[in-house]
């Protein structure tokens, strides 16, 4: 599959997708249409700029692979360079007290005894404290010469929107979904690819779901062969080998997983999990 299919199908959804709820007009169908663009949005922004961290977006040239990076990295507020470090790092430490995912969850305090899982995986996105956790990951993870990227992508768009008359319009059909529907993907996937899995990384397998975002839910076969492009992550997936018990459909299934009680847990993932109490 070309580069020019998966990142062309994710803008051409988002601006079909602001098309309709402009020339509707109408909030019941302008609602739809944020919250859809929110899902797209997380496909572009972590799936598709995942990809390109490991270099499998064009995979015949790098200059290519980080000039299709960074569409999917700038407009997220993000540099490809910075991400990418940090997910990299996230691979080389992974488990390990300097790996970032063992760090958030104890900064949710998902990793103490008697954890507040409900609260984490429902409370916060529905009083919008991820949009805050969201804010100061991208502060942790720029560099300064990210943000003077990243400046210089945003300071000429919001010229353009602001002599169109359009600053209200990017507001609600980019800031709006990226701050409550893009923020709570990432918050969810952030829980769900890693916390209290017997085998180090959780799958979601259903169809819709990776076909929507780019067979990110594979999550487990990733870290296991990170050089395989996300184009046969499904494939890989269903080849015959041992069978994990860290696998489910989509979101829901990552839930009851995650909060079903009273397992005892793995000595080698121990840092995934809360401490007995």
């Amino acid at each position: 599959m070309h580069v020019s299919w998966p990142v062309g199908r994710d803008w051409f959804l988002v601006f079909g997708l602001i098309c309709v709820a402009t020339r509707a007009d109408a909030w019941w169908v302008t609602l739809p249409c944020v919250i859809s663009i929110g899902l797209v949005q997380y496909a572009i922004g972590e799936a598709l700029l995942h990809e390109a961290s490991h270099y499998h977006l064009f995979r015949g040239d790098r200059r290519w692979n980080d000039f299709w990076g960074a569409l999917c990295a700038l407009p997220f507020f993000t540099t490809l360079r910075d991400w990418r470090a940090e997910h990299l790092q996230h691979h080389r430490r992974f488990g390990t007290v300097d790996d970032h995912i063992v760090q958030d969850y104890a900064a949710h305090r998902l990793t103490g005894p008697s954890p507040h899982i409900g609260w984490v995986w429902f409370g916060k996105p529905l009083l919008g404290l991820t949009i805050f956790r969201h804010l100061h990951g991208l502060g942790e993870i720029n560099s300064a010469g990210g943000w003077m990227k990243i400046a210089a992508f945003w300071i000429p768009v919001l010229t353009v929107c602001r002599f169109q008359h359009l600053l209200a319009e990017l507001a609600l059909y980019w800031f709006v979904p990226q701050l409550t529907v893009f923020a709570t993907l990432l918050h969810w996937s952030e829980i769900g690819d890693h916390y209290r899995t017997r085998n180090g990384s959780r799958s979601r397998t259903g169809r819709f779901h990776n076909w929507l975002f780019h067979n990110n839910g594979y999550h487990a076969v990733h870290h296991r062969f990170p050089a395989v492009p996300f184009t046969e992550l499904a494939s890989v997936h269903g080849a015959p080998g041992p069978v994990s018990s860290d696998v489910t459909r989509g979101w829901w299934g990552v839930w009851r997983q995650i909060s079903r009680p009273g397992e005892p847990r793995p000595e080698q993932w121990a840092a995934f999990w809360p401490e007995d109490p």
